[in-house]
């Protein structure tokens, strides 16, 4: 959105008791903390600073223009946010977090490129990053988690749209564990490439976290070796599958994902697609429903065999190295469980426990604070009663439990938690006082 267009919208939003250029002039002092013409020039020679509030900025205007201007700047922050965000349900907080947290699990040089593509076990430091990040996945709704998804999985694919990918996200989360597969994925990377997908709202939230910008270029991948690959080694792993099929509490014998396996080959039109398909969207095991898993890991080895016997060495390694990893993770899983996705269940029952005592006082805040009127709307209200809800979450026995844009939090929670917005309906506008 272009400088002009983004102030006009703030103006509209705020009925300022000044001119047409005054009132521009104070919204580009607001946001961009220069002169209207400043802001515009700025922007044609591709230097403008992405929009963003400051307190100590909205304070010197305040004592300029009057008293009005606090509230002009939280109309401003409610459109930056709208403006920013391509999602109805996943926060950009919780975005910027989860991202954050992915890159510096990336950050000493343990890439995790692919849950399948992982060729060693992962350190112990990984290990607690990634299990941070699970609990973190773990705080989110079903409906952001499905919104994180769709952006993933539009970062990770060479073609698709954002609309379908979440259409296909809802249809299929019955396949396996989102959250899960999501931990074991470069978050940061495949965000940043699915935002620069969706053009202007994506590459503005760019914009204002310019790290995003570096996370679009991979780092280049190490080839998988190849290692003895032979035809008995393939048939080996074969049998090793066979094995842990009949003990991996599955419906179906062995034979039953071998002919599904080359039933599926034989309607593709691209074999090498196999394991990106809309059928088998979230392949790890663990992650996923074992049986797609294992049909997975099947296919793998058919394409093997297959690229063995035509003389392509490299793609036979390729897939035979997926196929093994595949069966080793299977088996660690049969003897251990799945941990990953009792660890993600676990911790989101822990952060909502810690989250009650913020929800409980922000409800109260609502009838006690609640203006003569009534509240006037969800940003206003969360900017009211940020300052009480601050001093709530760092004075709780536990210690601070929310991070970041708390006003943010506080307007989610206002239009989405199902009990604190029945009490906001309660006390707003009009029927406060009735």
């Amino acid at each position: 959105m272009s400088a002009k267009n983004l102030i006009d919208g703030v103006r509209r939003g705020f009925a300022i008791p000044l001119g047409l250029n005054r009132s521009r002039d104070v919204i580009a002092r607001l946001i961009y903390g220069s002169s209207y013409s400043a802001a515009l020039a700025a922007e044609n020679d591709g230097k403008l600073n992405p929009p963003a509030l400051a307190d100590d900025r909205t304070a010197s205007i305040a004592t300029t223009y009057g008293p009005w201007v606090p509230e002009l700047a939280e109309v401003a922050r409610a459109y930056l946010a709208a403006v920013a965000s391509p999602f109805d349900f996943l926060s950009l907080e919780d975005l910027v977090a989860l991202a954050n947290l992915s890159a510096l699990r990336d950050a000493d040089g343990f890439i995790f490129h692919e849950p399948s593509a992982v060729s060693v076990e992962p350190p112990a430091w990984a290990e607690k990053l990634t299990a941070d990040l699970e609990d973190q996945l773990a705080g989110l709704g079903s409906e952001a988690i499905i919104e994180l998804s769709a952006l993933v999985t539009l970062g990770r694919e060479e073609v698709g749209s954002y609309a379908g990918l979440l259409r296909q996200a809802r249809a299929n989360r019955g396949y396996g564990c989102l959250s899960a597969w999501l931990s074991a994925m470069p978050i940061h990377r495949y965000a940043a490439k699915g935002l620069a997908k969706l053009e202007q709202a994506g590459l503005e939230l760019i914009a204002l976290h310019p790290e995003m910008s570096k996370w679009l270029v991979d780092p280049p991948l190490a080839e998988p070796q190849t290692g003895e690959l032979s035809l008995q080694a393939i048939i080996q792993l074969e049998q090793e599958l066979q094995e842990l099929i009949s003990k991996a509490d599955l419906p179906e014998p062995s034979e039953f994902y071998i002919r599904s396996t080359c039933q599926t080959l034989g309607r593709l039109k691209d074999p090498d697609s196999f394991g990106r398909d809309e059928q088998m969207p979230y392949l790890t095991i663990g992650h996923a429903e074992r049986r797609y898993a294992v049909i997975c890991a099947c296919g793998d080895l058919q394409l093997g065999k297959a690229y063995y016997f035509a003389g392509d060495l490299e793609a036979a390694a390729k897939r035979v190295h997926h196929a093994r990893v595949f069966i080793s993770d299977l088996a660690r899983i049969i003897e251990e469980g799945a941990p990953v996705a009792r660890h993600a269940s676990e911790g989101g029952r822990a952060k909502a426990r810690k989250l009650d005592p913020l929800k409980r006082e922000l409800m109260r805040l609502l009838e006690a604070e609640r203006p003569a009127s009534g509240w006037r709307s969800i940003e206003r209200t969360a900017a009211a009663l940020r300052d009480p809800m601050l001093k709530a979450n760092e004075g709780l026995e536990s210690g601070p439990v929310l991070s970041g844009s708390l006003e943010s939090t506080l307007v989610t929670w206002l239009s989405k938690d199902v009990e604190v917005r029945k009490v906001y309906l309660r006390n707003r506008l009009a029927k406060a006082s009735s």
